[in-house]
């Protein structure tokens, strides 16, 4: 299995990948409505506040994860959440998404990310986890992407 960061030119594949694992897990409805915010977020989200990470094997999409940068008017912190993740139901079970999200906090950590899993999170949510910069950059807002979803 090999990791990819090459999210644009694979962008249908990974959208079809986030369709289909939640119609199959959530029903049709729920399917179309996260390929259809995966396919915003890559196409509408300027590349220094996404980070998609997805994991082939002999040239199948296997899975793949998303981090979105989050911006808070006031707060001097540069968030990224982690959402969503899907793997391809014929290999879930196997690990592949601990594998996937491992992977894309370690290479968040080596970009210089500070990880901050929030304690409510860990006891709800164990697979949300915040991601905060440590660098005082200037804060951008996230695109309204979510606003007609």
């Amino acid at each position: 299995m090999e990791f990819s960061t090459d999210y644009e030119t694979h962008a249908e594949r990974i959208v079809d990948l986030f369709g289909a694992t939640f119609t199959a897990s959530e029903g049709a409805e729920e399917g179309a409505l996260i390929g259809g915010l995966v396919r915003r977020l890559i196409a509408e989200t300027p590349g220094d506040d996404l980070r998609v990470f997805t994991a082939w094997e002999d040239r199948a999409l296997l899975g793949g994860i998303l981090f979105s940068r989050l911006a808070y008017e006031g707060d001097p912190r540069t968030v990224f959440m982690m959402a969503p993740v899907a793997v391809a139901t014929e290999h879930q079970g196997k690990g592949l998404g601990q594998q996937l999200i491992s992977h894309g906090l370690d290479v968040l950590k080596q970009e210089g990310v500070d990880i901050e899993p929030p304690r409510v999170y860990r006891r709800v949510c164990g697979s949300m986890i915040t991601l905060l910069f440590r660098q005082r950059s200037s804060l951008r807002r996230m695109p309204p992407l979510l606003r007609s979803v």
